[in-house]
């Protein structure tokens, strides 16, 4: 989107650089990142869905990018090479953890010293409206399901605490 091509803009992505796509799933946000850093740059995908992983292949294939790697793997532990990433980013991943904490160490150990951290996460239990709406059924869902799954919906509301104690500088 527009607005998540700005973000990594101002977060300081370029042409050029090595990315690491976190989560990426079907590759849409990673087809985004290899046109953004262009034919010198290169973006890995990771995610633990191999089938997901073929969709990304192919949704980049078909548009001539030949500037990406996909990589099934757990975000926590992601075997990728240590210190050789310009950029790491995610979207809505770490909300999906049980411990998303050691996925921030996972990116804190690719990332290049010096290098930038991306993440997008959320708040599923603030997804409601005023009147309400189905949209409430929902938050309250997820606020009753997290526990359940031993993950926390809510994570975004403690994310800048989570990526500092993970050992990024602020």
């Amino acid at each position: 989107s527009p607005a998540g091509r700005r973000v990594l803009l101002q977060a300081g992505l370029k042409q050029g650089m090595r990315v690491a796509d976190f989560g990426c799933g079907v590759g849409v946000v990673t087809q985004m990142l290899a046109e953004m850093v262009g034919s010198a740059g290169h973006v890995t995908g990771i995610d633990v869905n191999g089938a997901q992983l073929h969709q990304a292949g192919e949704l980049c294939a078909r548009k001539g990018l030949t500037n990406t790697t996909f990589v099934e793997a757990s975000a926590c532990n992601t075997g990728l090479p240590r210190n050789c990433f310009d950029l790491v980013y995610c979207r809505f991943l770490l909300l999906h953890l049980s411990d998303p904490a050691s996925c921030l160490r996972e990116m804190r150990e690719v990332l290049r010293p010096g290098g930038i951290i991306v993440v997008e996460d959320g708040d599923l239990a603030s997804a409601t409206s005023i009147p309400p709406t189905a949209a409430d059924a929902f938050a309250h869902l997820f606020c009753r399901l997290g526990p359940t799954r031993g993950v926390d919906y809510s994570l975004a509301r403690n994310l800048y605490h989570l990526v500092m104690g993970a050992g990024f500088a602020d």
